[in-house]
């Protein structure tokens, strides 16, 4: 393998890594000593073919001025997912 190869392989593998799997959006819960059992978000457990598993957090904004509610978390959780569903299955069809 040449060194040309060889960048180009680190790149592909770097940079653009194919999403193989992904897992529906589940809520992630933190405990605090102050407030108890608090809803922060939800994550999507996405598979790369050469990273391999990594968490997307969609968080929710707890704080003052509450911008991203619990609502709209789980509605941009569940695009990513639908989003990245639907590049696997395109990816799938365009590979037979």
């Amino acid at each position: 393998m040449t060194i040309k190869e060889k960048i180009n392989n680190f790149i592909e593998r770097t940079f653009h890594d194919e999403i193989i799997a992904v897992e529906p959006p589940r809520e992630f819960w933190m405990e605090y000593k102050d407030v108890g059992r608090r809803l922060e978000g939800y994550i999507t457990t996405v598979t790369y073919k050469y990273r391999g598993k990594q968490d997307v957090l969609s968080t929710i904004d707890n704080d003052h001025f509450q911008l991203i509610s619990p609502e709209k978390a789980l509605k941009n959780a569940m695009n990513f997912y639908e989003k990245v569903t639907k590049k696997i299955k395109n990816s799938n069809e365009n590979t037979k």
